[in-house]
């Protein structure tokens, strides 16, 4: 389990470093360049609402991981190693974030996106699934690939049994504004 979690988390804190290290080269050539990432975010909904709240923290800890994580490093320069949406940022040990990402001063951090791309497909509903739990806690569960095979209620359905949700684009530009303050 630790390999897997160290692979998983060593290649993903690589695309952290890889875009900081883009960012800054194209800069260095042009500084009236923008750039920016094409980011797919799903919007998050529980697949059914449970008494103890389960499903929910599931889809949230997946709205994190998937959506949150590495606009909130890039943007802010400190990177939440553990993944942790559950804790308030007040609430971390010193060493679970990376303060001053790339050997940058927190306070001396500016954000290494100029916009926000998005792709945004469908809504997806996350549930909890107890394997995932184990070997990957930091994804917070699954979602359903394809809702043809579900029966929980949803909107219209492309062929690929992917909800077409216009109402979480919505959503999710408007969190995206809200957190970001990007174009």
């Amino acid at each position: 389990r630790a390999n897997i979690l160290l692979g998983v988390s060593q290649a993903y804190f690589n695309l952290l470093r890889a875009h900081v290290q883009a960012y800054d080269a194209i800069k260095s050539i042009n500084v009236q360049a923008q750039v920016s990432i094409a980011h797919n975010m799903p919007f998050f909904k529980a697949i059914s609402p449970d008494p103890l709240g389960v499903q929910a923290a599931a889809r949230d800890q997946q709205q994190y991981f998937y959506n949150d994580h590495f606009l909130n490093s890039v943007t802010a320069g400190t990177v939440d190693k553990r993944f942790d949406r559950r804790r308030p940022e007040n609430d971390r040990d010193p060493d679970e974030t990376s303060e001053g990402f790339f050997g940058i001063a927190a306070d001396k951090w500016r954000s290494k996106l100029d916009f926000i791309g998005v792709n945004y497909y469908r809504s997806v509903y996350a549930y909890y699934y107890l394997p995932i739990s184990i070997y990957t806690p930091f994804v917070g569960g699954a979602f359903a690939p394809d809702l043809h095979k579900t029966s929980d209620p949803h909107s219209l359905l492309t062929d690929l049994g992917w909800e077409i949700s216009p109402a979480g684009f919505l959503a999710t530009l408007r969190k995206l504004n809200a957190d970001y303050g990007l174009p």
